[in-house]
């Protein structure tokens, strides 16, 4: 469960990395946070794993709907690459998406803070091939939530639109009725953020525990002590090297120093292409899973269970058979049996009042009188009808 945890937590942040849709990038980010918790599961730390959920409850909220904002104030539009320059439009959705992106890095004294870094802090202390491991690649992948947190802001809001068809040319010109001081301070803020009562109320709840909440419950939920849950296994993490505590902040430092390198200067790294395609291709499952999995399994489906044994075996042994052998069967009899003579009509009769005798004397001999009546109730008529032509 570490191993896989840790793996997911990689998988998705490095596919959330290339993303350009914004709530795909942050619910690949979701994904990977659920890998931290999976792994501290696996570590044997539910209560560190839970107190995670909690925290990444609240800002992972705020950055979807700091995230609704941006959508709705670019008309509908979430291609990142079509975003940019709406800081000076949206300063409180960018305030709060900014609180959200610390917190899920990880930023000391926030609330991601205190439950993911120690997350990471409880690999390390395990001591174990395993955790060692699922430490180095949890670490690396806080550089990596860094690095798409940093990107993700940067194409949002600072950075300018790679279109000149972008959704903030309509806006900007929907916005020159305004007073030019209006627009010297917040540009078209009076009709781009959200009224109190609809988005900003709740963005602000989620900022503040977005900020304060780990500090709040922490004595709660982890640690030596703890009134709700009982005490984690090993206590070996509350007691690590000062130096050990800062490697998951080294990591998301260097994300974000690296995002402010890069993104700037190119989109994407020309030496990285490769890679680039690779990862924004969600490392290809999908069209693994389209070609080789589904196409066969497919053409598996059709020639086995369906054209060879639900439209062959079962068909040709089940209704379909049955019917064209009654149909060849009454065929015949109806030639040679149903010619207007008598003795034909007397000699079917008395076949199928023998049949008949036979069916009901079988019937008590292998199960009950109920059984045999239910038989002959239901083939007597059919047969009957049959014979003296009754039905075709």
């Amino acid at each position: 469960m570490t191993f896989i945890g840790s793996l997911t937590a990689f998988f998705a942040a490095s596919t959330g990395l290339t993303q350009n849709d914004i709530k795909k990038i942050i619910a690949y980010s979701t994904c990977s946070q659920l890998g931290y918790m999976f792994m501290a599961c696996g570590l044997g730390q539910f209560s560190v794993s839970f107190f995670h959920l909690i925290n990444h409850a609240f800002f992972k909220a705020l950055l979807f709907l700091a995230a609704g904002c941006v959508i709705h104030a670019f008309n509908g539009q979430q291609d990142i690459r079509y975003m940019g320059s709406s800081i000076n439009f949206l300063p409180f959705t960018y305030s709060s998406f900014l609180i959200g992106s610390l917190s899920l890095m990880g930023f000391p004294f926030l609330t991601g803070f205190y439950s993911k870094d120690l997350i990471i802090e409880t690999a390390f202390a395990n001591y174990t091939v395993n955790s060692y491991f699922s430490f180095s690649l949890s670490l690396f992948t806080a550089l990596l939530t860094a690095f798409y947190s940093i990107r993700l802001l940067y194409h949002a809001f600072i950075a300018k639109p790679f279109s000149y068809n972008s959704p903030l040319r309509s806006i900007s010109q929907s916005s020159s009725t305004l007073s030019n001081q209006s627009l010297s301070t917040f540009g078209s803020f009076a009709t781009m953020e959200s009224s109190l009562t609809g988005m900003s109320l709740p963005l602000f709840i989620l900022s503040f525990f977005s900020i304060f909440f780990g500090y709040m419950a922490k004595d709660l939920f982890v640690g030596l002590g703890t009134p709700i849950f009982s005490a984690p296994s090993n206590f070996d993490c509350e007691f690590l090297e000062p130096l050990v505590r800062l490697y998951p902040l080294f990591a998301s430092m260097t994300g974000i120093i690296l995002a402010f390198s890069i993104y700037p200067i190119n989109y994407p790294l020309s030496f990285a292409n490769t890679l680039y395609y690779f990862f924004n291709g969600k490392w290809f499952f999908d069209t693994i899973n389209s070609i080789i999995v589904t196409n066969y399994f497919l053409i598996f489906s059709y020639l086995i269970p369906l054209k060879s044994f639900d439209r062959g075996l079962i068909s040709y042994f089940g209704p379909t058979g049955l019917s064209r052998s009654a149909s060849a069967l009454w065929s015949v009899m109806s030639i040679n049996y149903q010619s207007g003579e008598i003795r034909n009509y007397v000699f079917a009769i008395f076949t199928v009042i023998t049949s008949l005798f036979l069916i009901l004397y079988l019937s008590f001999t292998l199960s009950s009188f109920d059984t045999s009546f239910k038989i002959i109730s239901l083939i007597a008529p059919f047969l009957i009808a049959r014979v003296t032509g009754e039905t075709k």
